[in-house]
C-alpha cells in the first residue's frame, strides 16, 4: 500500500490507474454531487455530531495538489476544484453524519501532525519538503487510511457535471475520453434540487 501511494504522487501514468478503477465500477458508485462554489475564507468551521472542527481550507488544496497535481497532458485537483467538493461533502446534510465526521477529522489530524512533527504551518513549508511529508503518513498507523479517503474524493470530482461548478469545462472527463450521463442534469433538476422534487411527488402520491 505505501508503494501504491508514492507511485500516485510521482506517477506520470495516473490515467491508467483511473481507468483500473473505473473499470472496477467506482464510476457507478459516487455519490450525489452537489453545487460547488469557490470559497474565500482560509478556515471554516463546522459542526458535525456536536463536534467542531476548523478546515483549514489551503491546507486541503495543498494536500489535493500533491496527491494529484497539474501536469502538461492532465488535470490537477485544483483544475477540478477537488477541494471545493470536499468542502461541499462536508456540508451536506444527505449524507450519513459519521462520514462527514470522519472526513472533517482527517483534515483536522493530518494539519496537526505536520504542525507537530515540523513546527510549521504546512504551507510554509517547501513543495519538497510537503512531498517528503505527505510520504511520511504512508508511515504511520492511520496516514494510508486518510490518503486513500482524499484520493477517492479526489476521483469523485472527476465526474462532476459542470453543471455544479466542479470539473470546471469537463477536464476531468476529457482526461479520462469519459461520456457523462445523458441527458445532462439542467438547473431545474440538479441535486439536490432533484431530492426535493421527488419528495413532493412521493407526497402526492400517498
Amino acid at each position: 500500500m505505501k508503494q501504491l501511494f508514492s507511485n500516485m504522487i510521482i506517477s506520470t501514468n495516473r490515467r491508467g490507474f483511473l481507468r483500473t478503477l473505473i473499470l472496477g465500477g467506482l464510476a457507478l458508485q459516487l455519490p450525489f454531487i452537489f453545487h460547488c462554489k469557490s470559497n474565500d475564507l482560509q478556515v471554516i468551521t463546522l459542526t458535525i455530531r456536536d463536534k467542531i472542527f476548523l478546515i483549514n481550507t489551503e491546507f486541503l488544496l495543498n494536500i489535493m495538489q500533491i496527491l494529484l497535481p497539474k501536469t502538461q497532458q492532465a488535470p490537477g485537483a485544483n483544475d477540478l476544484k477537488s477541494d471545493i467538493y470536499y468542502l461541499w461533502l462536508l456540508n451536506d446534510t444527505h449524507i450519513e453524519e459519521s462520514r462527514r465526521a470522519y472526513l472533517a477529522e482527517i483534515v483536522v489530524q493530518m494539519e496537526a501532525y505536520f504542525v507537530d512533527k515540523y513546527k510549521e504551518d504546512f504551507s510554509n513549508l517547501t513543495l519538497s519538503e510537503q512531498n517528503d511529508a505527505v510520504s511520511s503518513l504512508t508511515k504511520t498507523k492511520w496516514g494510508e487510511g486518510y490518503l486513500s479517503s482524499i484520493m477517492s474524493i479526489i476521483i469523485e470530482s472527476m465526474f462532476a457535471n459542470p453543471i455544479y461548478n466542479c470539473n470546471t469545462d469537463k477536464a476531468g472527463w476529457k482526461w479520462l475520453n469519459y461520456q457523462g450521463g445523458f441527458p445532462e442534469p439542467q438547473m431545474s433538476n440538479k441535486y439536490p434540487e432533484i431530492l426535493t422534487i421527488t419528495q413532493s411527488r412521493s407526497i402526492h402520491e400517498k
